[in-house]
């Protein structure tokens, strides 16, 4: 297998004193930089802790007062708030193939069950009343 590049943005400054620990110690980048990718697939972990940045209390409280006044939006659609099945439910109503729970079962005004009904509504096959009545 062939060599690939490795590319990183680094201040001027950094690279030039980094290369020169590197000299002294010995080592080139590319073999530090192996060392790394060494490292990282042998513990699936970074050989030194990376510098997390640290909020103050007071940016920690400026960030919970946004978050506080952001607006509270009521729902819009009329849907909104229904199960899957009561949205694919209503649907059906409206097309005049389901009207709903009496007496605790499913009154449908087709030959097809509720369910067949929903089933064939969730996979986008469109029962016509005149097909679907008995």
């Amino acid at each position: 297998m062939g060599d690939a590049m490795v590319t990183a943005r680094m201040s001027q400054e950094k690279k030039e004193a980094g290369g020169s620990v590197l000299e002294e110690l010995g080592v080139t980048a590319s073999q530090a930089i192996n060392g790394l990718y060494d490292h990282l697939i042998a513990h699936r972990e970074l050989p030194f802790a990376p510098k997390r940045r640290r909020y103050s209390p007071a940016e920690w409280e400026a960030a919970e007062a946004w978050v506080d006044a952001l607006p509270i939006l009521a729902p819009e659609s009329p849907l909104a708030g229904m199960t899957d099945r009561g949205i694919k439910e209503e649907r059906l109503r409206a097309r005049g193939l389901f009207e709903g729970l009496e007496g605790g079962r499913a009154e449908r005004r087709s030959a097809q069950t509720s369910d067949e009904l929903l089933f064939a509504e969730s996979r986008g096959v469109a029962v016509r009343a005149e097909e679907a009545a008995v």
